[in-house]
């Protein structure tokens, strides 16, 4: 086998690792067991796919995703029960989970937001830490209540029909964006996280509107900016 130039082995040696993008069915079966899933089969939407997944990856500093998020399983459709859902934390701890959209087509942002959510679940696990909880507590209405507190809250409120992702001004005003985000902490953290990494014009004006938004926002933002190391600021970051 003939050698590469030196100038290329170097470069190679010294490229960042990024997450790998896995299409395998039995590989994503065996991070959610209890689930029915549907491949991605397709290669011209498995290509749609890599491209909205390499933007992604993006936002995150060189080599920073692959050392927490190592695998990231693709797949057309996943349900519990009957319940169909758009991703998941794998059960290694080091994966995740993602469908890429429907029959339609594979939407691209979709696969953004999802991806971003799912990651803000595997960085909290390692670095819970860094986040304090009580800081979230003070930033939140004092009346509110989650609606799922104990074990899986998202599972919960999407098995219930409470996993709308609409921004919902009566719970903003509270704390959380969202009915799924006010299923638990771990899904109003993760809302939040998706919103702070790719922040939409719609997201930068509740940080302007409700106070509580504001502080939680920056919250994430601060716990993002101590966990990666060259977090670039999210854009919303001067309105705080």
């Amino acid at each position: 086998m003939p050698l590469l130039p030196l100038f290329a082995a170097c470069a190679l040696a010294q490229a960042d690792p990024l997450p790998e993008i896995s299409f395998d069915l039995a590989r994503a079966q065996a991070q959610n067991r209890e689930a029915s899933i549907a491949p991605e089969n397709d290669p011209a939407r498995q290509a749609r796919v890599r491209k909205a997944l390499a933007h992604a990856f993006a936002r995150y500093p060189a080599g920073f995703l692959a050392q927490n998020v190592r695998t990231v399983y693709v797949v057309r459709a996943m349900a519990d029960d009957g319940a169909g859902y758009g991703g998941l934390t794998g059960e290694d701890g080091t994966s995740v989970l993602i469908t890429d959209g429907d029959d339609d087509g594979v939407d691209g942002d979709w696969i953004e937001t999802v991806f971003h959510h799912e990651t803000a679940h595997v960085l909290m696990e390692d670095f819970h830490r860094e986040f304090s909880r009580r800081a979230w507590r003070d930033a939140t209405d004092p009346g509110f209540r989650y609606a799922h507190p104990k074990g899986d809250g998202g599972m919960a409120a999407i098995l219930q029909g409470e996993d709308d992702a609409t921004f919902t001004p009566t719970l903003n005003a509270q704390g959380p964006l969202n009915p799924y985000g006010a299923s638990c902490f771990d899904e109003d953290w993760a809302t939040y996280a998706q919103n702070v990494v790719d922040p939409s014009p719609e997201f930068r004006d509740l940080v302007r509107r409700y106070d509580y938004v504001a502080r939680r926002a920056a919250l994430v933002e601060d716990f993002y900016e101590r966990i990666v190391p060259g977090w670039e600021p999210s854009p919303f970051r001067s309105t705080l």
